[in-house]
């Protein structure tokens, strides 16, 4: 387990209310980290400058170098943290960008929809593609916070998007079921079809998870796949569940792949 990175630390630094570092430092010391999201009244205390340049902290751009934050908030006001990751070790594809993690965290969270996005930095294409697939994407307010702070909706990023009819629609407002290590092979099988539930793709009708556990501990983090008519910007299960590690305190350690 690991203490919060530097740069996050720093960022605590310029909190303007002592109850925002009591909350990150607690959520901190739970296996679960960020990935239970942050409750409204928390969010609602500081600026949308100080959650952006926290969950930009949280970045890992090691063949771009370039840093992304974003926050999705939920219907109930609740952030969920994004950033962007990149794993060169891994190949090339394995990557993720800053608002599929936000919207990833909001999605296996629990979240029933996104109302806002804060980013920042501009989406890019891909990304403004991906963000089709959220529920009623057409009422997504997209907030870029940087010496200024511009609101756009998806139609002025992407007037034109691609679109296909989903076989199944993502389900939303669920919190995706933990995955416990200690289980019998009889829990294990129920949490796979419990899982499979939430994680069935939209357009596949396939359901892909992958957990990843820590090797010293019993905690472990669950990543599912989240799709995209236009394929490309789709989340794969290991993309997912490595994004998610990265908000946890095992975050400096190497995961073990789990056979559900």
């Amino acid at each position: 387990m690991s203490s919060l990175p530097a740069a996050a630390e720093a960022c605590l630094r310029q909190a303007q209310v002592a109850a925002t570092r009591h909350w990150l430092l607690q959520s901190w010391s739970k296996p679960s980290g960020l990935l239970t999201g942050i409750p409204a009244t928390v969010l609602e205390a500081e600026s949308r400058t100080f959650w952006l340049a926290l969950a930009q902290s949280f970045a890992r751009p090691e063949q771009s170098g370039f840093s992304v934050g974003a926050i999705a908030v939920d219907t109930n006001g609740k952030g969920y943290p994004g950033a962007n990751c990149e794993w060169p070790e891994r190949g090339m594809q394995q990557t993720i960008h800053a608002e599929q993690s936000a919207v990833l965290n909001a999605w296996m969270g629990g979240a029933s929809g996104i109302s806002e996005l804060w980013l920042s930095a501009l989406p890019c294409g891909h990304c403004r593609q991906f963000l089709q697939e959220i529920p009623q994407p057409e009422q997504l307010r997209i907030l870029v916070v940087g010496e200024s702070e511009k609101s756009f909706t998806l139609g002025d990023l992407l007037p034109h998007p691609f679109r296909l009819a989903p076989v199944q629609p993502s389900p939303w407002g669920h919190v995706f079921p933990e995955y416990l290590q200690s289980a019998t092979v009889a829990e294990r099988k129920a949490w796979w079809q419990s899982a499979s539930s939430h994680a069935k793709g939209a357009y596949s009708s396939k359901a892909t998870v992958v957990v990843l556990s820590h090797s010293q501990t019993t905690a472990s983090v669950v990543g599912a796949a989240l799709e995209s008519a236009a394929y490309n910007p789709s989340i794969g299960a290991e993309t997912a569940a490595l994004s998610r590690w990265q908000w946890t305190p095992m975050r400096s350690d190497k995961p073990d792949k789990v056979k559900c």
